[in-house]
């Protein structure tokens, strides 16, 4: 008798899981599809931003962004109706969690029918490019959140291809674009390589002293003698800085790009590989959507991609802000009623249109120059390409006309920035112990970027002055 009851119990618990499940599933599929089906608010055009901190405008403090300036060029109108931006992006995230925070907003907004516009995947990496298919239990939506919680949370394919997925049972229309890092700006550094390896150390050092002397083709030799080497992704880097320096622009671009997109080249904030592009177009050709190809528009502007279009390592400068604004906006108009302003807009005219002050742009290159300092000495050779651009971001603080107030703050960030660059110039080997500390304690105590930081103690306590 014992034994039946508890068979009946089990069996009772199992279908009322059964149909718990199956009531989510069938609520799960009717709500998209109730959307979908729903006329658009007749005054609000809902825009949605999904990405990382490289679409929320970090680190201009959130005052500019490529969606701030698509308001702007459009008067904040879309089919003469307000725009109103849903900012689902945010800083620090991988692309999964893009994935449930906009899954998660829709079913709670499900009038909200709008436009997805996608600059997503800076902080992933993908090292492959396979034409994949999933079976038939990949439609249901209760394995896909839970698949998403799993392994296929790194399959940045399958990830992307959610979030698209999701957006059209909602109805929304999106817009996506390829992806792009300051692939000139840093060397690769992945420490494994070089760690106790003294000869590749010395092989690599002697590149630098020709490149430097200005002994180009010697220099180009030698990195062409290890172009199969395990580690390539340092002589692609250096191969680019020559070709760089001989006006070779698009040679230079492709080394610089195939370097980074090695796996596991970039330890600090890994750059977006020619993989993970290749994705997204596929995606977008896949699903008939509609793509900005960032990453095409710098690879053949005759520029190298490098600090002229990314302040950091992968943060976009307000330039590339305004390409992907203007991107976004030529497609949209393919399709919406959008006054777009009569102007060729300039980093000046977005500063001044969103009312970013000398002292924002003061907390942009200090939160930049913290990156900059940490990522050029992560592989434990001293990255002596990057010094001249450290030296150009203390010039552009130096000139920085900030208040009264603030003068105290600038000058004192100055010394310090100017006593770091000193001391990780020296390549003596008992100079790297010691600016790891600096690195932890400037890190732990904000002192790149806060209010008020006693930069002297900083200075003193590490035993720099």
């Amino acid at each position: 008798m014992n034994f039946k009851k508890i068979t009946y119990f089990l069996l009772s618990v199992i279908l009322s899981v059964f149909l718990a499940l199956l009531i989510f599933e069938i609520f799960s599929q009717l709500i998209p599809v109730f959307s979908k089906n729903i006329p658009e608010n007749n005054n609000i055009k809902y825009v949605y931003i999904l990405g990382e901190s490289s679409a929320t405008g970090t680190p201009y403090r959130q005052k500019i962004s490529f969606s701030k300036i698509i308001q702007y060029v459009s008067a904040n109108k879309i089919d003469n109706k307000n725009i109103e931006i849903i900012n689902i992006a945010v800083p620090t995230v991988r692309i999964v969690h893009q994935y449930y925070r906009y899954l998660i907003h829709r079913y709670l907004h499900p009038f909200d029918k709008g436009i997805v516009l996608v600059y997503a995947g800076t902080n992933d990496t993908s090292f492959s490019f396979p034409e994949k298919k999933y079976s038939f239990f990949y439609n249901f939506s209760l394995i896909q959140i839970i698949s998403a919680y799993t392994g296929k949370a790194y399959d940045f394919q399958y990830i992307y291809e959610l979030i698209i997925k999701l957006s059209k049972k909602f109805g929304d229309d999106i817009y996506i674009s390829t992806l792009a890092g300051n692939y000139a700006g840093f060397m690769p550094d992945k420490v494994e390589n070089l760690k106790d390896n003294k000869e590749l150390t010395a092989y690599l050092d002697n590149i630098d002293n020709l490149f430097f002397e200005g002994k180009y083709e010697p220099a180009l030799e030698l990195c062409k003698k290890n172009i199969d080497d395990s580690a390539q992704q340092y002589f692609f880097y250096r191969m680019g800085k020559i070709y760089e320096n001989q006006s070779k622009i698009k040679e230079a671009n492709e080394f610089y790009v195939k370097a980074a997109s090695i796996q596991n080249c970039d330890i600090i904030r890994t750059r977006p590989t020619i993989y993970q592009n290749r994705i997204i177009k596929y995606l977008a050709l896949k699903y008939n959507v509609k793509c900005f190809d960032l990453f095409d528009k710098l690879y053949n502007s005759n520029e190298i991609i490098g600090y002229n279009f990314f302040i950091d390592k992968i943060h976009p400068t307000i330039t590339v802000h305004i390409m992907l604004a203007e991107g976004f906006t030529d497609l949209l108009c393919e399709k919406y009623k959008i006054t777009k302003i009569n102007e060729q807009l300039t980093e000046t005219q977005v500063k001044k249109k969103l009312n970013f002050s000398e002292d924002d742009v003061f907390r942009a290159y200090i939160q930049a120059l913290s990156e900059i300092f940490v990522c050029i000495y992560r592989n434990g050779i001293l990255d002596r390409y990057s010094l001249c651009e450290i030296e150009k971001y203390i010039f552009i603080l130096k000139n920085l006309n900030l208040i009264d107030i603030k003068k105290e703050e600038q000058n004192e960030t100055l010394e310090f920035l100017r006593k770091l660059l000193e001391y990780i110039s020296n390549p003596k080997d008992e100079l790297k112990g010691g600016i790891k500390e600096i690195y932890n304690h400037s890190s732990n105590k904000n002192y790149f970027y806060p209010i008020n930081a006693d930069f002297k103690k900083l200075l003193e306590d590490n035993n720099i002055i």
